[in-house]
């Protein structure tokens, strides 16, 4: 080993042990000898990040890469430096320059594992993980090796790599080697489903020892029998699973599955009494009719216990009753001698079944009784607050919000309440500084926007946008896309030690790759889409939709047909507009049907014969406001605004929620641009709903900027 090699050993030390000053001082001093040193100048680079150099350290890798520019040692550093700052792909191109270097570096083929994970690119990850269990065969590397084959659906392949590595395994009294078999062995029960070997699944599981988890080898058991159709022995694993979690939907579902109603009401009455199941109880009560002799008693049984106990979610229970059933739960609450401490809770009860049926007058009424009875119960209110938001009434919910938020100034969903009502009647500021002193840090530093739920992102979103602020409105929704990117990154710190865990390691690289598929993420996207849009910002449009390419929810496939067809990609227009149905085809149309045809042109074969064949348009009319509300925004994406026009006005003369009836303000005022046109359809819209808010008297104007955390990074 020469003198650089030790030196280097040195600081590698001082790495491992998180000693970073010590280890910056020891880089210096290295320097002054060894000058042209390109690993320890990038150890130096290393160490000034660690200590919050950030900015001296991308200037000392790249010196150090001057220096050395085919040293795998450097590439590597580069790498690391390059992932901790979030720069995925350069550390990907560095990891690999690393590799290239010196394919023998364990580390660094690991690294490239986990960044192929990241990028879903499963065939790289199988390739990696080859070579990772050729240079070192211990148990974590095994493991990712088996997961890239089933990522890529090589069950068999992955399941010889199993049995060969478990009957090599050695006995251990180790907790932690005791989760790691269990891990392993369902990660091998599972692979047998996946493969459809469901008799030998059940084979392994009679003569497995790794498993601990009962409750897993019970649900595999259950899969298994169901799939091979063998009902006597899955009802039986299914009443194993249920007596010990005898409310779990999922297991009831599968007993609903397999029997007609009859025969499941006479099981759902069976497993109420003999495990005194609530949820076969209520079951029940969904399933036979309101005329059935044992229904009122039935429903007696269930729910006077609640009413007298003063149960705040009594309606949770029954929500999804019919109206003829629900009549009589009303009848029931009316007739029931309940303690006066009690009362209160009926006025709830009675209040939320109104709302339910968007009777919301009858619900503030049934509220403003019980709080002059009790003025000091917080699910009064809170009830009371959700009706008159949803009737449109926003300056009465948030006279009532305050009043609940000072009923306890500490509880925390008391304050979530009042700043949702903030947010809708157009007090950002207010919204902003009322909700900071719950999401404070052990550092008394404010986290309101950097990892809070991302609701509150969008509540400021929708009120900036509705004030006119589009530029804050654009800001709040681009966060919340930055947020599920940030869900993502932390799956590489996962991998790191996912191979203990090959279980949970293959759900979490599913979970991670299904991401782009939430509702959230679509409902930002969507968000984005819209302002960029109408700002003609073509670049940003372009980088937004790259994110979302791989994903398979309605909201984000219609945006993307929509945005290809702007960008003149006809065939990824299309490969997303074949897949719409609903109000999302209804939205995408008309750019699709006049941009495509002419687009067709420049593409050359076999792409266009491909386009020939697959093109089609599909019909679908608009039949209630919200079809009217996106054929009026597809409407405008195609240019088409005086029939945008006709349609938002189409649509404003039908029935419609408060929400809706927003969106249809922000369509004409902010999307058209057309604030008159946008007092006509608020207008119209009023006629019919009179109490709805649709436009906020005033916006108290906020600058978030420096509680955005992509904003506090730049």
């Amino acid at each position: 080993m020469n003198q650089e090699q030790k030196l280097i050993t040195e600081l590698e030390k001082h790495f491992d042990n998180e000693e970073f000053k010590k280890g910056l001082k020891a880089a210096e001093k290295y320097l002054k000898s060894n000058p042209k040193s390109g690993p320890i100048t990038a150890f130096k680079a290393l160490f000034q990040l660690k200590t919050d150099e950030k900015k001296q350290a991308a200037e000392t890798i790249m010196a150090a890469l001057r220096l050395d520019i085919k040293n795998p040692t450097v590439w590597k550093i580069n790498g690391q430096i390059n992932k901790e700052l979030g720069e995925y792909q350069k550390a990907l191109q560095s990891y690999t320059q690393a590799y290239r270097g010196n394919p023998k570096d364990v580390n660094t083929v690991s690294e490239l594992c986990s960044l192929s994970i990241f990028y879903e690119n499963y065939k790289q990850f199988l390739e990696y993980g080859r070579i990772l269990i050729q240079l070192n065969q211990q148990p974590s590397n095994i493991v990712k090796y088996v997961v890239a084959l089933a990522m890529l659906h090589q069950y068999e392949d992955a399941l010889k790599y199993v049995e060969i590595f478990e009957k090599n395994l050695i006995a251990s009294n180790s907790a932690e080697e005791a989760v790691f078999r269990d891990q392993f062995g369902r990660f091998h029960a599972h692979l047998l489903i996946l493969s459809e070997k469901y008799q030998e699944c059940l084979d392994y599981q009679d003569n497995q020892i790794l498993i601990t988890d009962r409750i897993s080898i019970l649900e595999n058991r259950a899969t298994c029998y169901e799939k091979l159709g063998n009902t006597e022995k899955l009802f039986e694993t299914v009443h194993e699973l249920l007596k010990e979690y005898p409310d779990n939907g999922d297991y009831f579902s599968i007993l609903e599955r397999h029997l007609d109603q009859d025969k499941y009401v006479s099981e759902l009455y069976k497993i109420k009494d003999e495990l005194k199941s609530k949820y076969a109880h209520v079951r029940i009560l969904e399933l036979i009719p309101t005329n059935d002799p044992n229904f009122r008693p039935l429903l007696e049984s269930h729910l006077i216990p609640l009413l007298k106990k003063g149960t705040p979610a009594i309606f949770a229970t029954i929500a999804d009753f019919t109206n003829d059933k629900l009549d009589v739960a009303l009848d029931i609450a009316s007739k029931t001698e309940i303690p006066i401490s009690s009362i209160p809770i009926v006025h709830v009860f009675r209040a939320q079944v109104f709302q339910h049926r968007e009777q919301y007058e009858e619900s503030i009424k049934e509220c403003d009784e019980g709080i002059k009875q009790n003025p000091t119960v917080v699910e009064l209110y809170v009830t009371k607050i959700e009706s008159l938001s949803k009737s449109g009434r926003t300056k009465e919910a948030l006279c009532s919000s305050e009043i609940l938020s000072k009923l306890d100034p500490a509880d925390r969903n008391s304050n979530n309440i009042y700043v949702r009502a903030l947010y809708r009647a157009g007090f950002a500021k207010q919204a902003r500084l009322t909700a900071e002193p719950f999401s404070i840090d052990h550092e008394k530093k404010s986290k309101l926007f950097k990892n809070e739920f991302n609701k509150v992102h969008f509540r400021a979103s929708r009120c900036h946008l509705r004030g006119g602020d589009i530029n804050n409105a654009l800001v709040f929704s681009e966060d919340v896309i930055a947020h599920f990117d940030s869900y993502r990154n932390g799956q590489l710190n996962f991998t790191n030690w996912g191979g203990r865990r090959a279980m949970s390691f293959f759900e979490m690289i599913n979970w991670s790759a299904d991401l782009v598929n939430h509702n959230q993420l679509a409902k930002a996207f969507a968000n984005v889409s819209r302002i960029l849009i109408q700002q003609k910002n073509t670049n940003e449009l372009k980088q937004f939709a790259q994110k979302m390419v791989k994903t398979h929810n309605q909201q984000s496939m219609a945006y993307l047909a929509v945005i290809f067809a702007m960008l003149s990609e006809p065939i990824l227009s299309l490969k997303y507009y074949l897949k719409l149905k609903g109000e999302w085809l209804i939205m995408a149309t008309p750019i699709v049907e006049k941009l495509l045809p002419k687009q067709k042109d420049e593409l050359k074969e076999p792409a266009k014969e491909v386009f020939e064949e697959l093109f089609h348009i599909t019909k679908e009319e608009p039949k209630n406001a919200i079809d009217f509300l996106y054929l009026a925004r597809g409407l405008i994406y195609s240019g088409d605004v005086d029939a945008a026009k006709k349609a938002l006005k189409q649509g404003a003369s039908l029935e419609m929620k408060f929400a809706t009836s927003i969106d249809y303000n922000l369509c004409a005022k902010f999307e058209m641009g057309d604030e008159g046109f946008a007092k006509e359809i608020r207008a119209q819209i009023n006629e019919k709903y009179p109490k709805y808010e649709i436009e906020n008297e005033t916006f108290e104007a906020d600058d978030p900027h420096e509680c955005v955390s992509k904003k506090v990074e730049k």
